[in-house]
């Protein structure tokens, strides 16, 4: 049976998916540079993006070794946590996302596969077609356990990208 955690995920604007863990609020590094305005909304709190007390968006400058993530502070109880499991290929996994239906949203979990893990991350067999613009930043779990933040994909596919939560965990 799959857990939601819709209070802990979020859609942010039309340009991704947040989510909190340890006291902290992540998405992808992208997603913040895609932000057109000054400002984003989370629930009801509204966050200034150079707020932020993590921001890193350098994959195109350092490869599979750069890291494609922001943090903000969140202090409060999030019903998921950061994890420093170190994956290995055949791990299953879920992503848990808001895809567009409608005007609005729906919360969704897709089952995957870890497939090649290179540098800060790794790719994913999804069991169906996840990519979609603005699912960038979206956690991918382990029960309740982070381990990973959806990145990039091949639009149309089942294969997606996703940054390890270690390197960047480990750095904190």
């Amino acid at each position: 049976m799959n857990h939601t955690f819709k209070e802990s995920i979020q859609p942010i604007g039309e340009c991704g998916i947040a989510f909190t863990a340890n006291g902290k609020l992540f998405t992808a590094g992208h997603v913040i540079s895609e932000i057109d305005s000054a400002r984003f909304r989370f629930g009801s709190r509204l966050y200034d993006l150079s707020s932020h007390v993590f921001h890193s968006y350098d994959t195109e400058q350092n490869g599979t070794n750069g890291l494609d993530v922001t943090m903000y502070d969140f202090n409060q109880e999030s019903s998921i946590e950061m994890s420093l499991i170190e994956l290995t290929p055949g791990a299953e996994v879920e992503c848990h996302t808001w895809a567009r239906k409608g005007n609005g949203f729906e919360y969704a979990v897709v089952k995957g596969t870890v497939d090649e893990i290179e540098g800060n991350f790794f790719t994913c067999t999804m069991c169906e077609v996840l990519l979609r613009e603005g699912n960038s930043g979206s956690p991918l779990l382990i029960g309740n356990k982070v381990v990973g933040i959806l990145h990039a994909g091949q639009p149309g596919t089942k294969l997606c990208a996703f940054q390890k939560v270690l390197p960047f965990m480990a750095e904190k």
